[in-house]
């Protein structure tokens, strides 16, 4: 390498003009700069590895053999020195360039979408630089700032991350804003009643799980003989979906739903700080292998879940999932702002993103579009409207119109279909097993598919009934009452 002592020339040097634009093309790449030690390095390089469907530039603060041999052995793909390559190098598959000599680093935002800055005081140049483009950018825990660098650093376009973990997060944030139809109308986090939610939940996700689940003997006698919360609905609910059942095993039933519908809501909060280790112990997913095998030969895949077991862990599923496929999950708004921006935060910690259920097609043709690998959890045993009732089955003694959309998105983009089964090992221990519902989904007649997932569903719940969310109006809408005990058949 050589190295100019003329800091005027350098400084006017275009960092490999011809190499870089051949590197990215028209795609915005994501460009570490300024790495400066192993806190840096690992944070950037944790973030290449668990997302290998981006492009990176890597801008060392300092240049020496040693620093560079690290970076490319920190690095799982394919990673190329810039000096090394020219206009006419092929960079198929390489997902790292790496900067190896000095030049002028604003030209490179020219094709940057993010950026993280290392060391400890950032540059006012860049910085300055990076806020003219209104780029984003991620910044070390500890970074001191003042003057115009410290409001920039305070403003929204920047974070401080504190590993590559909190990167990785932060990235994911990012790609669902740039889509401002995902996002609700109006954020709530600077409400003074969101900042209480979130403290009181933070109070008690700090609470060890044994303490959780006494609190939760506690309060469950509460919603169950004062409160009284839903009662009617649970009792109408379970009793017609369960006729041949008697008296006191309906009463029983109950009961042992709502001491795990208080296990569910206090095990929610805990989401709100767990570690990755923790959840990753507390709920367990099988056969993840053949879900990422598919995604590593580029084939997206839709997952059907209910509202049976926590569902809400079930946003851990990044976890076990290939880092290089963006994970979402299909959501249906709060009424309350508070509650919905909250209930969001802590569905996102784990790396999954949150898609508003009106806007899933969108989403879908986004991520098609651009060729992107995901794996997308729909929750599709709610009642739809009405006017949107084009399909009615059989579904826990009633028959009742379904949601056919998620089936509707698998023919059309060629989803491969699963079905996660969900079950209670023990207090706040769940697994759940990846069931593929079929090979060729696209060949089968209309409505099948829908047909099969709740086949499976009614099959999960009738096994551990109690972990079902039975104080909703799930059969608002069905044709007749329930069936006959003795013989089967619907009546109204």
């Amino acid at each position: 390498m050589n190295f100019t002592d003329n800091a005027v020339d350098t400084a006017r040097k275009h960092y490999g003009a011809s190499v870089i634009q051949a590197f990215c093309g028209d795609v915005k790449v994501f460009i570490a700069e300024d790495i400066s030690d192993k806190k840096d390095l690992g944070a950037v390089c944790s973030l290449a590895n668990k997302r290998k469907d981006l492009k990176f530039i890597f801008i060392p603060y300092e240049i020496y053999e040693e620093k560079l041999n690290e970076i490319i052995a920190s690095i799982d793909g394919k990673c190329l020195l810039c000096s090394e390559c020219t206009e006419t190098t092929c960079f198929d598959g390489v997902q790292v360039l790496v900067i190896d000599f000095l030049g002028s680093s604003p030209w490179v935002y020219e094709y940057c979408a993010c950026a993280y800055l290392g060391g400890l005081k950032p540059s006012m140049h860049k910085v300055k630089e990076l806020a003219a483009r209104d780029i984003p950018v991620a910044l070390r825990s500890g970074t001191y700032a003042k003057g115009a660098c410290a409001e920039f650093v305070n403003s929204e376009k920047c974070k401080i991350v504190h590993s590559g973990s909190g990167l990785f997060k932060w990235l994911a944030v990012l790609e669902r804003d740039a889509a401002p139809e995902d996002r609700p109308s109006k954020t709530r986090r600077g409400s003074f009643k969101y900042n209480m939610a979130v403290f009181g939940v933070k109070m008690l996700s700090c609470i060890p799980f044994r303490a959780i689940y006494v609190l939760s003997d506690c309060v469950c006698p509460v919603f169950y003989h004062l409160v009284r919360y839903r009662r009617g609905i649970v009792h109408r609910n379970i009793t017609e979906a369960f006729p041949e059942k008697g008296p006191a095993e309906i009463r029983k039933m109950e009961r042992n739903f709502y001491r795990f519908f208080t296990d569910m809501a206090l095990e929610c909060c805990k989401l709100a700080t767990m570690s990755e280790e923790s959840i990753r112990r507390h709920m367990v997913f099988r056969n993840t292998e053949t879900v990422n095998s598919l995604l590593g030969q580029g084939k997206s895949v839709a997952i059907y879940l209910g509202h049976y077991g926590n569902w809400e862990w079930v946003s851990s599923l990044p976890l076990w999932l290939d880092k290089g496929a963006a994970s979402a999950q299909i959501y249906h708004k709060l009424s309350n702002g508070d509650m919905n921006e909250l209930m969001m935060r802590i569905r996102e910690r784990m790396g999954a993103v949150c898609v508003d259920m009106h806007k899933t097609a969108r989403y879908v043709a986004r991520q098609n579009a651009g060729n992107k690998v995901c794996a997308i959890g729909f929750i599709a045993d709610q009642a739809p409207r009405m006017r949107d009732a084009h399909h009615y089955l059989d579904f826990l003694n009633h028959d009742v119109p379904v949601l056919t959309g998620t089936e509707k998105i698998i023919k059309h983009y060629g989803f491969e279909a699963f079905y996660l089964d969900v079950r209670k090992i023990r207090r706040g221990y769940y697994e759940a097993v990846f069931v593929k519902l079929h090979d060729e989904p696209r060949m089968l007649p209309d409505f099948e598919l829908t047909d099969l997932y709740f086949m499976h569903l009614e099959q999960t719940i009738r096994r551990q009934p109690e972990l079902y969310l039975w104080s909703h109006k799930r059969f608002r809408n069905a044709r007749g009452k329930n069936k006959d005990a003795s013989t089967g058949i619907l009546t109204n």
